[in-house]
């Protein structure tokens, strides 16, 4: 018996029903794929908060600086901050992380980089706005607890109005600044968190946990931390950071 040949709409039938099924996959794959990289980033952060504390326990129990010649952890520092060192802005750059203060305790160049931002080409004194980072570090550290004795910062802070642990290091938004603007040893947070993983960022708190965030680009103007006098917002609070810097 001859076989019938299918047909040419039988052949778009199959072929619009293949096309449907991988639209309805690839999304669900890509989330998928993003939810691994968002793993892995907190991985990397995880690791950042025990280099965080054990550094605490070696250096008088300061958090690390983040600035040149300012903010310093502890005495006698130089101009080391927890991710650089000072210098002209390509010299910054290029050694980053290896000569911060916490490199020594994870010896890991790929731990300062979120999986989920590709690599751009640097941009020296402009914001390129093009989502990619350096290819150095794609975290900061909230200014304001750069230099602060561990034992005053609090665990609890609040977020837009919320209960949240306090951050210190935290991943930062690639759309809108990643390291493309002030290309110092600090690399602090001052502008949003980052949203890359199906829209959470990730940040390590002061007790070395890691935390992800969803509702939107966090600012630092939108938290506020506990210090003696009640609550303040983080620009504002001169309790923490170099005030209390150890002698």
């Amino acid at each position: 018996m001859k076989r019938r040949a299918f047909t040419l709409i039988e052949l778009l039938v199959v072929i619009s029903i293949i096309a449907l099924l991988i639209g309805i996959l690839l999304p669900a794959l890509g989330a998928a794929r993003e939810s691994a990289r968002g793993a892995e980033c907190r991985a990397n952060l995880h690791q950042m908060g025990i280099g965080l504390n054990a550094y605490v326990v070696d250096n008088k129990e300061v958090v690390p600086g983040i600035s040149v010649n300012a903010w310093r952890a502890v005495e006698n520092v130089g101009d080391a901050g927890w991710l650089s060192r000072g210098g002209d802005y390509p010299t910054i750059w290029a050694n980053a992380p290896t000569e911060g203060l916490l490199y020594e305790y994870m010896k890991a160049p790929d731990l300062y980089l979120c999986p989920s931002v590709p690599v751009g080409q640097p941009n020296y004194g402009a914001n390129s706005g093009d989502g990619t980072g350096n290819g150095h570090f794609d975290y900061g550290m909230l200014t304001i607890l750069a230099g602060a004795r561990y034992s005053n910062i609090q665990n609890d802070s609040r977020l837009r109005g919320e209960t949240a642990q306090t951050p210190v290091i935290i991943e930062e938004d690639p759309d809108f600044f990643i390291n493309n603007q002030f290309l110092d040893s600090a690399h602090a947070f001052d502008d949003q968190s980052s949203q890359v993983h199906n829209g959470t960022g990730n940040y390590v708190a002061v007790d070395g946990s890691v935390t992800g965030i969803e509702d939107g680009a966090i600012v630092n103007t939108d938290w506020e931390i506990r210090y003696p006098g009640g609550w303040g917002l983080i620009p504002n609070v001169e309790e923490y950071g170099w005030f209390n810097t150890a002698p």
